[in-house]
């Protein structure tokens, strides 16, 4: 093979190397061995010195422009040293300059293409910089005719990193200087060249962001003004020389600045464009008519045509009928990836809608044609499949019938994998697409496990993304599978591993990963400490949004450090050093951050901030003043009531007109750590009183406890809710019948039917009662007095069944709610007799040993051994419980 085809060969490999090395690392290992194999003949024939000699400089700056790819994105090939490599970049560029000195050898373009790929590597040698500087100045002095569209594009990406360019080039390479060519590009009189325009003048109007977008007349060079202006009145004389992308993007940079000549190009292009397609009938006949006579033509529209409409969405509102029919009735002559086209298009005009019944249009489109979408899916490949559904899932649009054929779609998938050549990236897109769109069938979970945990734990694939995002779906659709949920947790913590910095995208995979482990109640040492260290790390941290800033506060506040370490104890033994600590400093530039929003913050971010700082002062200060925590750097209580206290006004102002599942959360909160403000409760309790027939039981339920926890018992509002919380009693969980029934006893409304009826759905779910809800609902029965027998025998084999986990304080609380309603079942206080037993070094007051044994003597159930280990103990109650020795020894006889 010659050698300039060797060095074609050479640059396409690594080329290839670089954009497979993440997707496909088999692929990328066996063209990285070709690449480096090759690489070795070339230096070994003639060195890479000479190559100006047998390779033109286009050539020549391809391979530069690999070399610098591979360098800055950590992408080398695995035979060769990151050394080598630069070595062979320098004498690449000292080919390039040799080239220089040859008349007409590097043109324009090539110039700016070699400028573009160097001007962000610092260690270029500086005979670099004084070889290129002259060429450029000379270059930019040429006429219009020679700069082609490559080269104006590529000067506008070059100008937008001015501060970067050396200071040899700042003069040349300048805005004026690059205004200059523009203009002498756009007054051209050269209609042909209308396309290639445009395509120059979206590229520099990339630069603003969309609030200038809005003001571009007022920022824009006049000449580039007069060239919008022109063009849109020619557009009617010239229409069919103009391309769909080219309308598409007019539309797109000047719907905002330029309002009224936007919306007059958007309806002539439908008129002179769209409605020939349709060669619909005449207007006079009816919309049924007219429509049925269109879904009988034979109409065909290239999917290009659909784009220029979906940009602004609140005109698709006007033809969105028109649009439909066209796209129902050419999606049968299009292929996948037109369709995938067609889909995203709409998806992109979904997302940019701002709400509103009229821009509801691309949503309305997308939900139509979502059942004609399915015959594609039968004969797509998984990436199309995964893009199809991350489009669905971007607009917020869920067709059961789309996803339904998604998901058989995946099943073929996973049932030959090597035949579709399945990966776990595009398992994970299609997962995730899912996943968003909330299907009710969470089935396709389950089916995916086995290839998951083969793939992550077996091959060790998926970068981090994929991970945190599998991790995510499996924790939102609750599907518990403990090999899968450990290997992506254990895969996650090592990728993880050995990274000092991690980049803003690993980062947030990382608090994906995190709320997956909270949502399954699962801990990882490796995780949650890698995720604090992360964050202490964070350089920005003073300057992050709100809502990054509300996002890591809400985290932290959920991690119960003492929790973690106590359920990971084996993890940490043998490594004392390790601790979980959370820093104040974290937590009070978080704070700070959110208090600068203070008054321009939406009320449910606002909710979230109340409900995480009442989450930190609860797990890290038990909501008493004084008590430290020793996951804690430093003294955040006071921080924490300050910022609640500069909150208050705005939560208190928001209140009468917020919604109540928003009002429960606040009330929550403050009720949690002792906040009892009476003013913010008397509101909430009219607010809710007035949308109590709007309310789900289960969020009064909620609002009930909150009043009652905060000792602020509104009478009024608890019978006047009676009729409402009933419901919990055919709908609730066990947590809901608790929260009411305890709720009404604490602030002591005893309700018959309320209760019988509550009592009754307990039963009925008594398998799902923990040993902490059985204790607060039968101590709640016996506050009220209320003798349910029914309710309290039916418990009793479920608190056999927990007796081994029952805690010294719940079996107390168990024994003196039977023998305050004369309830003497021995199964029970078996039960609470044997824990007792297995307890005895915890009853370390003489109170706890009266209490249980008054409760057992009000029963006359005695036990033998525990009434003298008890009284061992405590001697001084000897004689308190003789009598009732003598009592039951009587009996006996």
């Amino acid at each position: 093979m010659p050698l300039s085809k060797q060095c074609v060969w050479y640059t396409a490999l690594l080329w290839c190397t670089y954009t497979t090395k993440k997707e496909h690392r088999f692929a990328s290992r066996w063209v990285s061995g070709c690449a480096s194999r090759l690489h070795g003949r070339i230096v070994k024939e003639c060195g890479l010195d000479k190559l100006h000699d047998l390779v033109s400089p286009t050539a020549l700056t391809h391979l530069l422009e690999v070399h610098q790819s591979l360098l800055h994105h950590d992408c080398l090939l695995e035979k060769e040293s990151e050394t080598e490599y630069r070595t062979a970049r320098n004498q690449i560029l000292k080919s390039i300059v040799k080239c220089f000195g040859r008349d007409g050898a590097v043109d324009h373009l090539t110039l700016l293409r070699l400028v573009s790929c160097t001007i962000h590597d610092t260690s270029l040698p500086d005979v670099w910089w004084q070889s290129v500087a002259p060429l450029v100045s000379h270059s930019m002095q040429q006429d219009q005719e020679v700069l082609s569209v490559a080269s104006l594009l590529s000067l506008i990406d070059i100008t937008e990193n001015l501060p970067s360019i050396d200071s040899k080039l700042q003069s040349v390479l300048n805005h004026d200087a690059v205004l200059v060519l523009l203009r002498r590009y756009f007054e051209k009189d050269a209609p042909h060249l209308t396309d290639h325009r445009v395509l120059v003048f979206a590229k520099y109007v990339q630069r603003y962001n969309d609030e200038q977008l809005s003001n571009l007349s007022a920022i824009l060079p006049k000449f580039l003004l007069q060239f919008v202006q022109r063009e849109m009145q020619r557009f009617r004389e010239v229409y069919q020389e103009w391309h769909p992308e080219t309308v598409r993007l007019f539309l797109r940079y000047t719907q905002h600045s330029l309002k009224e000549a936007a919306e007059l190009l958007y309806k002539e292009y439908f008129e002179l464009v769209v409605v020939p397609l349709l060669s619909a009938p005449p207007p006079n006949r009816s919309p049924q008519t007219r429509d049925n006579a269109i879904m009988q033509a034979d109409i065909f529209a290239p999917v290009e045509t659909i784009s220029p409409l979906c940009e602004i969405p609140r005109l698709l509102g006007d033809v969105k009928i028109e649009v439909s029919l066209l796209i129902k009735q050419s999606l049968s002559k299009w292929n996948v990836n037109d369709v995938l086209t067609c889909t995203k298009i709409l998806s992109d005009a979904c997302r940019a809608s701002e709400g509103g019944t009229h821009t509801l249009a691309p949503h309305t489109i997308l939900r139509e044609v979502a059942h004609l979408v399915v015959p594609y899916i039968q004969r797509a490949s998984p990436m199309q499949v995964a893009k199809l559904t991350y489009y669905f899932a971007a607009a917020e649009v869920r067709e059961d019938v789309f996803c339904a054929a998604v998901m058989e779609r995946l099943k073929e998938f996973l049932n030959t994998p090597t035949r579709y050549n399945l990966d776990l990236y595009q398992l994970g897109g299609i997962v995730t697409g899912l996943t968003s769109l909330e299907y009710k069938d969470g089935t396709y979970m389950m089916d995916t496990a086995p290839f998951v945990l083969e793939c992550v734990s077996v091959k060790k694939e998926g970068d981090l993304e994929v991970v945190a995002k599998l991790f995510s779906c499996f924790s939102v659709k609750q599907t518990w599978n403990f090999p899968v949920i450990q290997a992506l947790a254990n895969r996650a913590a090592d990728l993880l591993q050995g990274d000092a910095t991690l980049s803003d995208k690993d980062f947030n995979s990382l608090v994906l990963c995190q709320l997956a482990l909270l949502r399954l109640d699962t801990p990882h040492l490796r995780i949650t400490e890698t995720l604090l260290q992360a964050i202490q790390r964070v350089k920005d941290l003073p300057s992050l949004s709100l809502t990054d800033s509300v996002v890591l506060l809400s985290l932290v506040s959920r991690l119960d450090l003492g929790l973690v370490k106590t359920r990971c104890a084996e993890e940490l033994a043998g490594k004392e050093g390790r601790d979980l600590k959370l820093s104040a400093t974290v937590l009070n530039t978080l704070i700070a951050n959110i208090l600068e929003h203070k008054g321009d913050i939406p009320f449910p971010i606002l909710c979230e901030i109340v409900a995480s700082l009442s989450r930190l002062h609860s797990v890290y200060f038990g909501g008493k003043e004084g008590l430290s925590s020793p996951h804690l750097d430093g003294e955040l209580r006071l921080s924490i009531l300050a910022t609640l206290n500069e909150l208050h006004l705005r939560v208190v102002g928001c209140i009468p007109a917020a919604p109540t599942e928003l009002i429960d959360i606040v009330l929550e909160a403050y009720s949690t750590i002792g906040k009892r403000d009476e003013e913010l409760f008397r509101i909430a309790a009219d607010r809710v009183s007035a949308t109590a027939e709007e309310t789900s039981s289960i969020v009064l339920a909620s609002i009930l406890a909150s009043f009652a926890r905060a000792d602020l018992g509104d009478h009024r509002l608890f019978v006047e809710m009676i009729p409402h919380v009933r419901h919990v009693a055919q709908y609730g969980t066990s947590l809901d019948v608790v929260r009411v029934v305890s709720s009404y006893a604490k602030v002591s409304i005893w309700h018959y039917t309320l209760f019988v009826r509550l009592a009754e759905q307990a039963i009925a779910l008594k398998s799902s009662f923990s040993t902490a809800l059985i204790v607060e609902l039968l101590g709640a029965f016996a506050k009220v007095g209320m003798r349910h027998e029914k309710v309290f025998n039916e418990f009793s084999t479920r608190i056999e069944s927990l007796g081994s986990v029952l805690s010294l304080e719940e079996l107390l609380s168990l024994c003196s709610s039977y023998a305050k309603m004369n309830i003497r079942n021995k199964r029970v206080f078996d039960t609470c007799t044997t824990q007792a037993l297995l307890l005895l070094n915890q009853v370390d007051t003489q109170a706890k040993a009266v209490q249980l044994l008054d409760a057992m003597a009000e029963v006359e159930y005695d036990q033998v051994s525990l009434r003298k280990a008890l009284v061992k103990k405590f001697p001084e109650i000897e004689g308190n419980y003789q009598m009732f020795e003598n009592n039951v020894t009587d009996e006996a006889h």
